[in-house]
């Protein structure tokens, strides 16, 4: 988890910001799309995984901007005195005229309005950079401080808390439509989302974590006893002291895909993930049966092999092989040189 938010969520091009040049990550499709969703009887566990990773992205010096919109609960605006300046804050969830003109269908609805604020926070953030770069003066110091605030390439986070309430007014298409939007934009290095899976359909569960370069499925024990018996998902256990798990499944740029799961624990307002161990494996369950019975290996130990049959052991069928081959030959080459 906190490998891939530090690290991984924004592009290594970020880090560079002089370089102006051309960049893979230019192109849509390498914009990360990441999905943390949690299933029924988590009980809003989802909120606090992404609390922590909002954490996690404000630390990160590949980030210059975190845009976060909160569209179902304020209680992410939370965020460490340290980073706040890279945190902008748009809380939906208290203001019920925008909830109320969504369901009246005026103004284009909340889908329409959180396009235009996405799109004048992006506009704000180019105008603080190029005012930072007008502000300049000839000390060496201020321009290297001003130079590591200001936004670069794909050094963009968009935050959208959470996909559920879009999914009531609008459907999973326009949705999809407005993430793409923000993969095309040249400042977002990443869209991070959440969504409450049981809330929604399997088909657009499977639509998001199709369209998604990386999916943060996030378990509780309540959560886990919900699936089906049979279900893979019904195996895990959450270790003792945990309070939940986190699976990460990933789409490299390379084209192959990780995942990996951790467990977390909630220590008063701090989250502190584990790496978990590998799931066991039982006999039963693998395709291939390995072990023999009782009966298979008494049946093998009576087993008669070749050399059995003469009384003697294999080293001495050995040898004796070995010394017939020799006077053999010894005989063959006594033969070839004998006179006529």
């Amino acid at each position: 988890m906190e490998q891939f938010f530090t690290h991984k969520c924004v592009t290594a091009d970020a880090c560079d910001a002089g370089d102006h040049s051309a960049s893979q990550w230019s192109h849509a499709a390498r914009c990360e799309f990441v999905v943390v969703q949690e299933h029924n009887g988590a009980l809003g566990a989802s909120r606090a995984v992404l609390a922590a990773a909002l954490e996690m992205m404000l630390r990160s010096r590949r980030t210059s901007t975190v845009l976060l919109f909160t569209l179902d609960t304020p209680r992410l605006a939370d965020a460490p005195p340290d980073d706040a300046e890279k945190l902008v804050h748009v809380d939906y969830a208290g203001d019920s005229a925008l909830f109320r003109a969504a369901l009246l269908q005026s103004d284009g609805g909340l889908l329409a309005r959180l396009r235009r604020d996405v799109a004048d926070r992006l506009a704000a953030v180019s105008e603080s950079s190029v005012a930072a770069e007008d502000g300049d003066d000839g000390n060496q110091e201020q321009q290297q401080q001003q130079q590591q605030r200001r936004p670069r390439r794909r050094s963009v986070v968009v935050v959208l808390d959470s996909l559920n309430a879009l999914l009531e007014q609008t459907s999973l298409q326009q949705v999809l439509r407005l993430v793409r939007e923000l993969q095309q934009e040249p400042r977002v290095g990443s869209v991070v989302v959440r969504v409450n899976t049981g809330a929604v359909s399997s088909a657009a569960r499977q639509v998001l974590a199709s369209e998604a370069t990386a999916v943060v499925q996030v378990e509780t024990p309540a959560s886990l006893s919900a699936y089906p018996i049979l279900s893979k998902e019904r195996r895990r256990e959450v270790p003792k002291r945990m309070h939940g798990l986190v699976l990460l499944q990933r789409q490299k740029k390379n084209g192959r895909s990780s995942e990996s799961l951790e467990s977390f624990q909630i220590d008063g307002t701090r989250m502190r993930f584990f790496t978990a161990p590998a799931l066991p494996v039982r006999p039963d369950e693998v395709s291939f049966n390995l072990s023999i019975s009782v009966e298979e290996q008494l049946a093998k130990s009576r087993v008669q092999l070749p050399y059995m049959h003469q009384g003697g052991d294999p080293s001495s069928t050995l040898q004796l092989g070995a010394t017939a081959r020799t006077s053999t030959s010894t005989s063959t080459s006594t033969t070839a040189t004998a006179p006529n």
